[in-house]
């Protein structure tokens, strides 16, 4: 790869990992009652927070799915997007499971939709997985 396309794969690296997690919890700062336990680290630094009122989708699914594929991309960036089959099984049933527990054992409120978006959190970073793999591959072509 040419130094542009490398620095170009290292800034969306960071992207892809970072700027999902601060949406996720941005929402889910912001969004949330005042019951949740990031609220009472802010009152422990004296800290206001004013919740503002979103689509519930948005609200509660939508962090789940922005941390899956903050996750799977972490797992695809680590093995330079040839993750071995077995991690991505364990990440994705770790994704998948602990989303369906939360309706047995777990602490937790399960919700079908926070399961709809880590599912399509997880096939869109596959996709993006793929279509990479598949430009290294060609690029490594042409430089025969």
């Amino acid at each position: 790869m040419n130094g542009l396309l490398k620095k170009d794969i290292k800034y969306y690296k960071t992207l892809a990992i970072v700027l999902p997690l601060l949406i996720g919890v941005f929402i889910y700062v912001f969004s949330r009652s005042a019951t949740i336990k990031f609220n009472t680290w802010f009152e422990f630094l004296n800290l206001t927070i004013h919740s503002y009122h979103l689509p519930s989708f948005i609200k509660y699914s939508l962090p789940d799915g922005l941390f899956a594929f903050a996750l799977m991309h972490s797992l695809y960036f680590i093995w330079r997007w040839k993750a071995p089959l077995i991690w991505e099984m364990i990440v994705i049933s770790f994704l998948v499971f602990s989303e369906l527990l939360q309706g047995i054992y777990i602490a937790g409120t399960y919700d079908p939709l926070d399961l709809i978006a880590i599912c399509s959190s997880i096939i869109i970073s596959q996709l993006i997985c793929i279509y990479f793999n598949y430009k290294n591959h060609n690029y490594a072509h042409q430089q025969i």
